[in-house]
């Protein structure tokens, strides 16, 4: 049987358990697939979630796809899925909550070239991937429950360019230890920078090839109202780092 609409918590650990949902238009609950086996992983005609959508440990998994997918209301999760290639959604225009990836060791492709609005964008440990320029259509981030508006720790990430039409933060910046890292200005272009409390730090340090110049001409862009700003261990140059919030 396969379902046009569900109401409820919906587990997906095989290929049948996915194809009873290919025809599934709304989920009206949280989506969990977890599978051992599927390379592919499409819910061709999803249009809304009312939840949260996880994929997690599909281990030999190298693409998720959901064309028609509109709106997220709670966050997508996408992690230790050691073989994924890709995530594309096309067609995704807001994420209530976070786009959470951690632990990707094969990702080179993130497509949401509709996406417009996320409460945080939260990367961990995600490699080959070099660029977020499948998330150029991003105007907000942040909400008033989130710490870091955008944080990212680990990554393979050579540019921000991918975030260049990013207007509105609600909440702070983190960027650690991303050793590839040369250039932030795609974060340049916010005009609403609004800190959700004042003992959240601006952190920008342990990034090996980053000029600490670089890291200062965000800071200032941004000119987080005088919150705590860690600006440290970055490539040397011939500024000084910050050390006002470390």
């Amino acid at each position: 049987m396969r379902y046009k609409s569900v109401w409820v918590y919906i587990e997906v650990s095989n290929e049948f358990e996915l194809n009873e949902l290919k025809d599934c238009k709304c989920i009206r609950g949280p989506l969990n697939i977890t599978t051992e086996y599927l390379e592919t992983i499409e819910l061709p005609n999803l249009e809304y979630i009312a939840g949260d959508i996880w994929f997690m440990e599909n281990q030999m998994a190298t693409r998720v796809s959901m064309p028609a997918l509109r709106e997220i209301q709670g966050s997508l999760w996408v992690w230790y899925s050691e073989a994924l290639t890709e995530v594309s959604m096309p067609q995704l225009e807001k994420i209530h909550g976070s786009l959470f990836i951690s632990h990707e060791h094969s990702l080179e492709n993130l497509s949401f070239p509709s996406l417009s609005s996320i409460a945080d964008l939260i990367m961990y440990d995600c490699e080959p991937l070099s660029n977020l320029d499948g998330l150029s259509s991003l105007k907000t981030v942040g909400t008033q429950s989130s710490e870091y508006a955008v944080d990212l720790e680990k990554t393979t990430l050579e540019n921000l360019n991918g975030l260049a039409g990013v207007t509105a933060l609600t909440a702070s910046v983190s960027l650690v230890d991303n050793p590839y890292l040369t250039d932030v200005s795609g974060l340049m272009n916010i005009s609403s920078f609004d800190l959700n409390d004042s003992d959240i730090t601006f952190q920008i340090l342990d990034n090996a090839v980053l000029p600490t110049c670089e890291a200062l001409k965000l800071r200032d862009a941004l000119n987080p109202q005088e919150s705590p700003v860690c600006i440290m261990d970055n490539s040397a140059d011939d500024c000084e780092s910050d050390y006002s919030g470390c």
